[in-house]
């Protein structure tokens, strides 16, 4: 199966302020050199010392690594940045009081944090109109954007075939084609298979080619 891949979403966000504190200068993996230590019985005697990284280390590093993909992600999956960049902020708070109990979010952890807080926010709001309708109606003002798509046309058409994925379509086409993660992982965020992860993804790419041809935009 050829790959799809749309360029409005290939685009990293700006970054936007999450305050980070106590964030140390040096790397968390401490290493002390020391020509004195045990002198008298070997001169060229070196003392290695490995220093546990503290959780603000840890959350910093977190940080660093995910912020920017998670905020595409929401940004993507929901269709609106404001929406995005609150549900980004509550996922951070969640994953910082993970570490704070001695864990250490992976990957697949981090992706299911923000899909769970996206769908969150669509049981909520599921009474004030379909997830469908809410996509559709955030989308407008604040859509997600990128340089790579100068033809206006073409990333609105984008926008309204993601649309009329479902969400686990959505989900398994975003993380797939723009989150890089592999089927395994992706299967973990969704608890479910690789086949049936594999399964969504063929759909989903169906659905994007056909909506896109039948907007005027035919794809490879």
């Amino acid at each position: 199966m050829n790959s799809l891949r749309i360029g409005v979403f290939q685009r990293t966000p700006s970054r936007y302020d999450l305050q980070e504190n106590n964030r140390e200068e040096n790397s968390w993996l401490g290493v002390y050199l020391s020509e004195d230590a045990g002198r008298t019985s070997n001169p060229t005697r070196c003392v290695t010392m490995f220093r546990q990284p503290t959780p603000d280390q840890i959350f910093v590093t977190l940080v660093d690594t995910y912020l920017d993909r998670i905020f595409r992600f929401l940004c993507n999956l929901i269709g609106n940045s404001e929406l995005a960049r609150d549900l980004c902020h509550e996922v951070f708070l969640k994953l910082r009081q993970q570490i704070e109990r001695g864990n250490k979010p992976n990957e697949a952890y981090v992706f299911t944090t923000a899909r769970n807080a996206a769908h969150s926010h669509w049981r909520t709001h599921a009474r004030e109109n379909s997830k469908h309708e809410a996509w559709g109606q955030q989308q407008a003002p604040h859509a997600c954007t990128s340089a790579a798509v100068e033809n206006n046309e073409l990333r609105l058409a984008l926008q309204t075939a993601l649309a009329v994925l479902s969400d686990d379509q959505r989900t398994v086409f975003l993380l797939s084609e723009v989150e890089d993660l592999k089927y395994e992982q992706i299967g973990e965020v969704l608890n479910i298979s690789a086949g049936t992860v594999a399964s969504r993804k063929f759909k989903a790419v169906r659905v994007l080619r056909e909506e896109l041809r039948r907007l005027g935009h035919a794809m490879p």
